[in-house]
């Protein structure tokens, strides 16, 4: 008799162990809800969570990919676009080496002060910020 409570034990805990560990998967896919955390497509159910990542590229090396979500089986939504050069840069464009005005990005940050107009222009082979009102004023050097 001991010998059969003792293989009954250890069956129950074969299938017990498995089920526990799995449970909180088993929940989450068959009653978490769908939602989107920082371009990741998480479920959730009571204190359960979690969340999938995925680094997506285009094919076309002319295209660039864009995170529009997840669908309705919780997957990420990424459609490839075609790439655009904006006409302007970041702030690292500043004091960056150049040869004409023509290498030099406006820094979005610059161009987004309403309140003035400034330029970018190669001056002394470096791309220099510029009030454009006063072509000799140098903002940054």
């Amino acid at each position: 008799m001991t010998k059969k409570v003792i293989i009954t034990t250890v069956i129950l805990i074969a299938i017990t162990i498995p089920a526990i560990i799995l449970l909180p998967n088993f929940l989450l896919d068959n009653f978490g809800e769908c939602h989107a955390e920082n371009e990741a497509c998480c479920k959730k159910f009571k204190n359960l969570s979690s969340c999938v990542h995925t680094d997506i590229a285009c094919d076309d090396e002319n295209e660039e990919p864009v995170w529009k979500g997840c669908d309705s089986d919780c997957k990420h939504l990424i459609v490839c676009v075609e790439k655009f050069e904006s006409e302007f840069g970041d702030d690292t464009e500043i004091g960056k080496t150049c040869s004409f005005d023509s290498d030099c990005k406006l820094p979005m940050s610059y161009a987004l002060i309403s309140s003035h107009k400034y330029e970018i222009k190669c001056i002394d082979s470096k791309c220099t910020i510029i009030d454009a009102l006063d072509d000799l004023s140098k903002i940054t050097d």
